[in-house]
């Protein structure tokens, strides 16, 4: 099965593993080298290297927005505007619960909006001694992933890693937050640190197989709640800024293919209660 765009993508890093023999047919394209999972795994890693969740307050907030790009930029939709607010914080034995509010815009194309609300828990393991050697939490220095399954084995690989830092703004709903945040809430020069990992994944479901280019952002100076349930892979990424998956896409039932782009980029955040984060419709 083809992945999709939407949250039908059935793929994870863990297929890397697995394996199947293809059929007598064409000359595969040429993707370039391959790159180990192990290497994937390191420069995933490196992304929030020196990343805390727990340091999260409650009140953090986070606005993110999913965007479809579709022909190259012909045309741009804003799907979805979504924000999440930490509202409880619960301390137990072994485990460390994020209680987070998340409102969820999707967009129509006739200029509407549906609203969903949810509450959602993030657990982090934060003991593994005793009756704490096993939980389902999220251990906040390991990478986290959505086990997904597939409806039979198939080879992936990896292709064209690279990984490189910069200094930019911060969102625009941030620098332009002037009362009880002057200074840009406390962000020196209101510039962030980001952190980019892109690399190519190609889905052998056919002799020729079906590339997908991933890149994702992460910032250590975000709330770390940042990239939950915001990537299309994994289930969580600390400090996640942005996701994208680039893939070529069918048109209607025909074989014409098109390339679209499906993004998540944080536009708004707060390290504390404000009184009217966004998003609103």
């Amino acid at each position: 099965m083809k992945p999709t765009v939407r949250a039908a993508f059935f793929l994870t890093l863990f297929l890397a593993l697995a394996s199947c023999d293809l059929d007598d047919g064409p000359v595969a394209p040429d993707y370039g080298p391959e790159v180990s999972v192990e290497e994937i795994y390191r420069a995933m890693e490196n992304l929030y290297r020196d990343s805390d969740p727990l340091q999260t307050k409650v009140g953090a907030f986070v606005h993110f927005r999913t965007t479809d790009t579709i022909a190259g930029g012909q045309l741009i939709f804003h799907a979805a505007d979504t924000g999440h607010t930490v509202v409880r914080r619960v301390e137990s034995e072994c485990i460390t619960t994020f209680h987070i509010v998340e409102k969820r815009y999707t967009h129509k194309q006739d200029g509407t909006s549906d609203l969903l609300t949810r509450e959602l828990e993030l657990p982090f393991q934060t003991s593994s001694s005793g009756s704490c050697a096993s939980t389902d939490a999220v251990t906040p220095k390991a990478l986290p992933t959505l086990k997904l399954t597939s409806d039979e084995p198939v080879r992936v690989t990896f292709h064209y890693l690279r990984e490189w830092e910069t200094r930019g703004p911060a969102p625009e709903a941030v620098r332009a937050r002037p009362q009880g945040n002057p200074n840009c809430l406390g962000i020196p020069n209101c510039e962030l640190t980001y952190r980019h990992v892109s690399f190519d994944l190609v889905y052998w479901d056919s002799p020729h197989g079906s590339l997908t280019r991933l890149e994702y952002v992460t910032s250590p100076d975000i709330p770390q709640i940042s990239g939950f349930n915001m990537a299309p892979i994994f289930f969580y990424i600390p400090g996640l800024f942005k996701s994208c998956l680039t893939q070529m896409m069918p048109l209607g039932d025909g074989d014409l293919e098109t390339l679209v782009t499906e993004c998540q980029e944080v536009v708004d955040f707060t390290y504390e209660a404000e009184p009217n984060p966004t998003p609103t419709p």
